[in-house]
């Protein structure tokens, strides 16, 4: 049975009881395919607004004036269901009621709000049952017509246009309440650390990298196993050394003395999710193999670039403590990854609760994969369609811009921390259910964002100053744009 729940996949998980069904059956479409479902339901709409409006302008032009016995507009049937001349009977018709179902699906209208079996009461009734725009000569109505007719408001059409900001918000839900089911899953295996968790996903999702600095023990690699079965990503890892080589990361080229060439041989970075165990511990040369697969995501061996599959997310990690036989990851190589976190110790009880759970069997095990590279990308194209104002734009800049100019800092952050800081903005309010950002997304990120990518002076470090309180005092100094957050908008 646990074997059974091992091997699940996306479709059924997503169809547990707890689970999101509309996730699986719209969201989880390509791209290709919810444009092409829009202009689908687009093109349906306009045709049924096209012979609505062919329908009251035939019948307006060429019956207006005309009632029949209980005062009731007739329009000219033959223009309006489009049939031939050859069938001339229908006007003739005394039992119109038999004819009228055969008309509606010549328009298909049926399921469209327009209800054609019942006589309308005046012209500017029979344009309201259809949903189409009055003309000027429906204006002019006869004095013959009923009174109530003209005061009975007007109706709202039956047929509308599909609409789009719903859709988004139903989708921005369900976004949210999936990255809770992963949440959910991940701790089972990492216990009192939901905070880390619900950042770790946020990054994935905003398409960065993460650095864990920590010390050993606490669940840097759990995190990451527990992260590629959730998910459901290819993964790998490589415990970095001394003597680990850039060739073990990006492959290599081995001579085919059949074919007279050279065939590529995989390097390790070749997955989904890349687990760079003590990264620190490796040479310069090896560590900067990781820089164009992080940030251009490929690897070029001999002359030929491999693009690596899509989502590509790096999780290293290093012991700041443990300095001996360890190399310092250059700045270039710190700012490729989007944040840098540290899980730290659980409380008591949390340590109780992970002794409890390892008395019987691995929490790794009971770990269900609930999503996959499509679910990811899904969601990854969610934040990037969150939207923000100007102000808050310009917000997060000028807290980068800020850390520039900063008595204790040396070197303030890049500008690909203004990107990133924007990014995790993004998807903090997706993680909250908001399609929309708001300053207080900035300022949670920021921290994170930006600590690992400021350089202070030695001053500073003498007067045992860290980053985390420097950048602090830039978020006291920078004051957030007066933008509240608007429920249901």
């Amino acid at each position: 049975m646990e074997k059974q729940i091992e091997k699940t996949n996306m479709t059924d998980s997503w169809q547990q009881p707890d689970a999101s069904s509309y996730l699986t059956q719209e969201i989880l479409s390509t791209e290709a395919e919810n444009k092409e479902r829009q202009s689908s339901r687009l093109s349906e709409w306009m045709e049924v607004t096209n012979s609505q409006s062919a329908i009251t302008g035939a019948g307006a032009k060429s019956t207006a004036a005309t009632l029949d016995q209980t005062g009731a507009l007739r329009p000219d049937l033959t223009k309006t269901a489009g049939i031939s001349q050859t069938q001339p009977d229908l006007m003739k018709s005394t039992d119109f009621s038999q004819t009228q179902p055969d008309l509606t699906k010549q328009v298909d209208l049926s399921k469209k709000g327009a209800d054609l079996t019942k006589p309308a009461q005046s012209s500017a009734d029979f344009v309201q049952s259809t949903g189409a725009a009055s003309s000027p000569q429906e204006s002019r109505q006869p004095a013959s017509a009923k009174p109530e007719t003209t005061a009975k408001p007007a109706a709202q059409p039956q047929s509308a246009a599909p609409s789009q900001p719903a859709a988004k918000d139903k989708k921005t839900a369900e976004m949210q309440r999936a990255a809770q089911l992963i949440i959910n899953e991940l701790k089972k295996v990492i216990v009192g650390k939901d905070e880390i968790l619900k950042k770790v996903l946020m990054v994935i999702l905003a398409g960065g990298h993460i650095l864990l600095e920590d010390v050993p023990g606490v669940g840097k690699t759990t995190l990451a196993l527990g992260l590629s079965k959730a998910l459901n990503l290819n993964y790998r890892r490589i415990q970095f050394t001394p003597d680990t080589m850039a060739s073990d990361i990006v492959g290599f080229s081995v001579y085919n003395k059949e074919t007279g060439g050279l065939d590529y041989k995989p390097g390790a970075a070749l997955c989904n999710l890349f687990l760079a165990d003590e990264i620190n511990r490796t040479s310069a040369k090896t560590q900067a193999a990781l820089l164009e697969v992080m940030e251009e995501g490929g690897m070029t061996v001999d002359g030929v670039t491999h693009k690596i599959p899509e989502p590509f997310v790096c999780i290293a990690t290093q012991n700041p403590l443990g300095s001996a036989g360890t190399q310092k990851l250059p700045d270039s190589q710190l700012d490729r990854f989007m944040v840098r976190l540290s899980i730290g110790y659980p409380d008591l009880q949390s340590q109780v609760n992970i002794v409890k759970q390892r008395q019987s069997r691995d929490p790794l095990e009971t770990v269900r994969a609930l999503a996959s590279a499509t679910h990811i990308k899904t969601m990854k194209r969610g934040v990037q369609m969150v939207r923000m104002t100007d102000e808050i734009i310009e917000y997060a800049a000028s807290l980068c811009e800020k850390t520039r100019s900063m008595e204790a800092v040396e070197q303030g952050v890049s500008p690909r921390a203004v990107l990133a800081l924007v990014q995790m903005a993004k998807a903090a309010a997706l993680m909250d259910g908001r399609d929309y950002a708001i300053p207080q997304d900035v300022k949670d990120v920021f921290i994170d964002v930006c600590a690992h990518r400021l350089i202070l002076t030695a001053r500073a470090k003498i007067r045992k100053e860290t980053e985390e309180k420097v950048l602090q005092q830039v978020l006291k100094e920078i004051k957030p744009p007066a933008i509240l957050e608007r429920k249901g908008k």
